[in-house]
This record gives C-alpha cells, structure tokens and sequence, in this order.
C-alpha cells in the first residue's frame, strides 16, 4: 500500500493488522521498520523468524503518545519530563515494559520504546490501540533500508518513499537517575545528564 493511504486503505490496513501473527514493513523517520502488533505474542515470533534475528536480542517498539506509553511502560515523572522536550523522534528509551508479548525481551528486564515522528505512522499506531514492534526491516546484521521491500513472509507492505536514513535512533537508559546514552544515533543526547535538577 502506498502512503498516504485512502480511508478505505486505512480501513482495510486496520483489519488486516488485528488479524494474530500478522507481521508488515512501514517506514519511519530514520529506516524503514518491520513491524507487528507487539502484544501479539505469535506475531513476535514470527518477526524473530522472518528477521533471522536471535530470540535473546530484544526488540524495540513504537508508541503513539504518552498516553500510549504510559498503559504499556513503568515511567517516573522525572522520565517523562526528560522525554517531553525530546519526543516525537528518533531517541528509544529503555522501560520497564507490561501488558506486551514476552517474547519481545525474553533474556531482559527492560524494554525500548519510541515515539515515532513519522506522523502517518504514529497516526496508525493510535488506531491500532497498541504499540507496534520497532524493529528495522533487513534481516538480522545486514544494513537497514530507506527504501521500501519486502521480506519473504511479510504480510503488507507501507510504501512511504525513501526514508532520510542517517544514523538509527539514540538509545538511553534513564534508570537510577541519569542518563545513559547505549547507542548513540540520531539524536544527540548528553551522557551523564541527571534526570532531578
């Protein structure tokens, strides 16, 4: 399907997406991502398989909101003033996740999410009630795309042209109550920085 989506499209993409196992390709602001409904433990599962990723590397997802994430992450005040000024884009915070599929963080206690700022997608995102596995769309240890394929066994594709590419989201840890930057990457972050002024 190409984006922007008809009503109909939309409609139609919805349907398919509440279907269990169901597993699609969608771009963001930085690569595109190969995405599911991250409470569906079966579609997980086959996200690992169809990636060839190992099970005991965790998987991110994509939020549509605060509100979003504050029904399926553990989040202090102190996290969610820090995020504030930094959400939506390219930034996955580590959480403490509840209500999503196990298999997204198996070997882990944490789990990382995001706040896409790819509007459309996020759009999707609230319409579908729950995050979505974030995971970017090449198979395991291959370079990311910012152009829109497929993978064998995905089930649809959102064709949203070339992504900008770059360098992937930045990846911290608030815990214990400062930031700890895991993976620098599109947004520049300070490492050290202390959460509580």
């Amino acid at each position: 399907m190409r984006l922007p989506l008809s009503l109909t499209q939309r409609a139609e993409f919805l349907i398919e997406a509440q279907k269990p196992g169901q597993c699609w390709i969608y771009p963001t602001e930085t690569f595109y991502g190969l995405g599911a409904l991250a409470t569906d433990e079966r579609a997980v599962q086959r996200i690992y398989q169809i990636k060839q990723r190992p099970e005991d590397q965790p998987l991110l997802v994509l939020v549509s909101g605060f509100l979003m994430l504050e029904r399926f992450a553990i989040l202090s005040a102190w996290e969610r003033a820090w995020l504030e000024v930094r959400w939506p884009g390219p930034l996955t915070v580590l959480l403490q996740a509840k209500g999503l599929a196990p298999a997204l963080n198996k070997k882990v206690p944490l789990l990382g999410f995001r706040w896409t700022a790819h509007k459309e997608i996020a759009d999707l995102i609230e319409a579908t009630g729950v995050p979505w596995v974030g995971t970017s769309a090449n198979l395991h240890g291959q370079p990311p795309w910012n152009l829109a394929q497929s993978l064998a066994e995905v089930d649809l594709v959102l064709d949203g042209g070339p992504c900008p590419g770059g360098q992937p989201s930045t990846l911290v840890d608030l815990s214990g109550g400062q930031v700890r930057v895991l993976r620098p990457g599109a947004m520049p972050v300070t490492d050290g920085e202390k959460l509580r002024g």
